[in-house]
């Protein structure tokens, strides 16, 4: 599930989390999926050396994230490509640390409508039962996400 889609409808994003079943979510929060920064050097890379498709439209997928990200965030070197984190998660989960918890999203509060929240003390209250036990990522290998994303993209499998 999305950030934007827990502040911009919380009430549905709990519906989710509530009505989906224990152990089918796999969150990954925004401080997670910004750890996935692409560099343009990574991308001309990518386009140089791919014999896929995917490798030499790389560039175009790329840029409207970089510029956006070049402008609002310049010290981060690159682009954060929040879909690709989720896309190699699927595809390789060992790269991820994560924990379960059960996890409800505020649906009313000024400040704090659309904030997620969870359980994360040393002896945290858990029930593995209720639909709400999600998986929430906490950490990415990234350069193990790096050679992830090139090989797949260059085609070098």
């Amino acid at each position: 599930m999305l950030r934007l889609i827990f502040f911009g409808d919380p009430v549905a994003a709990n519906v989710v989390l509530d009505n989906t079943g224990p152990n089918k979510i796999v969150l990954c929060p925004l401080n997670v999926s910004m750890k996935g920064i692409i560099t343009p050097s990574l991308v001309d890379s990518i386009q140089n050396e791919s014999i896929t498709e995917i490798g030499s439209l790389i560039g175009q997928l790329y840029e409207p994230y970089y510029d956006f990200y070049k402008k609002q965030r310049p010290s981060l070197n690159g682009a954060p490509m929040h879909d690709l984190i989720t896309i190699v998660y699927v595809s390789n989960p060992s790269l991820f640390k994560s924990v379960k918890r059960n996890v409800t999203v505020e649906e009313s509060s000024y400040l704090t409508t659309g904030v997620s929240v969870a359980d994360f003390r040393d002896q945290p209250q858990v029930n593995e039962s209720f639909n709400n036990y999600c998986e929430i990522l906490l950490d990415i290998d990234y350069p193990a996400f790096i050679t992830e994303i090139s090989t797949t993209m260059i085609g070098k499998i």
